[in-house]
């Protein structure tokens, strides 16, 4: 669940700053440290994040200000707001503007641990209901196929996350590639030739299966 995922991390506090990051890379994530706000505001525009973990008490922009910057940035960034001095009353109020979840200094590891998987959880379900919504809605108002699976194809690449996507429909025996999203340096060619590969042993584990 963990290996891999990009996650923005920012603390004022460079002692805190380190440890926490070491701690979420020994998880597996993929980790960018900021000190300042400002330095976070130029790594969302330079790529982007899957969750962010963010102080709530810094100069001159707090959590909560920075949170707002984010989002306008990547607006569907989770963000998980940090601070000492937890309250119930201040974790209702970081919710209401717009946080995943409140966490408390000092971090317990499983639930750092549980909090984060449930933020990635709930982007990659906003995600999909999104991807679903447009899919239907395109169905629902476009008979036009080559309008279909052009959505297909930016609908995987966006749910995957993957560089390059590329829609197949199989005529007469021969794979025919009908859309694309994103780019790769793997050749047209070799992603047929893996496609036609992957259709072959689908088609052989549905001959193996016994019949039920």
């Amino acid at each position: 669940m963990m290996k891999g995922t990009r996650m923005l991390v920012v603390d004022d506090d460079p002692s805190i700053l380190e440890v926490l990051g070491m701690r979420l890379e020994a998880m597996g994530f993929d980790v960018t440290l900021c000190s300042t706000p400002a330095d976070a505001e130029r790594a969302l525009h330079a790529g982007a994040f899957d969750v962010a973990l963010f102080d709530l008490r810094m100069e001159p922009m707090d959590g909560i200000a920075l949170m707002q910057a984010a989002h306008q940035i990547q607006a569907r960034l989770p963000v998980l707001i940090m601070t000492a001095h937890g309250t119930v009353d201040s974790a209702v109020q970081t919710i209401k503007e717009g946080a995943f979840d409140f966490l408390t200094k000092p971090f317990v590891a499983e639930e750092l641990r549980g909090k984060i998987g449930r933020a990635l959880a709930e982007r990659r379900w906003a995600r999909d209901r999104t991807l679903l919504r447009r899919v239907g809605e395109t169905l629902a108002s476009s008979g036009r196929m080559d309008h279909i699976l052009d959505l297909v194809a930016r609908a995987t690449l966006e749910a995957t996350e993957t560089e390059r996507t590329v829609v197949f429909l199989r005529e007469k025996g021969i794979l025919d590639a009908r859309a694309s999203a994103g780019q790769s340096a793997t050749p047209l060619a070799d992603l047929q030739g893996a496609a036609e590969a992957a259709m072959k042993s689908c088609a052989r584990q549905q001959v193996s299966q016994p019949e039920g």
